[in-house]
């Protein structure tokens, strides 16, 4: 059962609308097909909007004395992915928004055409 619930404020689908900057990216990944592209968001850009809209590393992979990979803890966690599904809903508010907007603006219209 969820606790502590809050609507949305419309200042993060504003945020979103204002400053993400939607990319095309060859992944970095070397298991990743190099010709193969991307559509989306930089991680670090979209931490700056919300941190919470994206997962963070909190383990670094490392070669010990051995050279065998290894994993160690972050001092300080790095955005490392963005959680697409977490912009839907802030994005609904937007188009709420939106199509109040456009109603309102169609009955504006079709008074003015009215009264021609």
């Amino acid at each position: 059962e969820a606790k502590s619930i809050e609507s949305l404020e419309d200042s993060y689908a504003d945020a979103i609308l204002d400053s993400a900057r939607p990319v095309w990216y060859r992944s970095s990944c070397p298991d990743d097909n190099q010709e193969w592209g991307w559509y989306g968001f930089v991680a670090e850009e979209i931490a700056e909007i919300d941190p919470r809209l994206v997962s963070w590393s909190e383990k670094e992979e490392y070669n010990d004395e051995d050279g065998l990979p290894k994993l160690r803890d972050v001092e300080t966690p790095e955005p490392e992915g963005v959680m697409y599904e977490r912009f839907v809903p802030m994005l609904v508010n937007l188009v709420k928004r939106q199509k109040a907007a456009i109603e309102t603006l169609e009955t504006k219209v079709a008074a003015l055409e009215a009264a021609n």
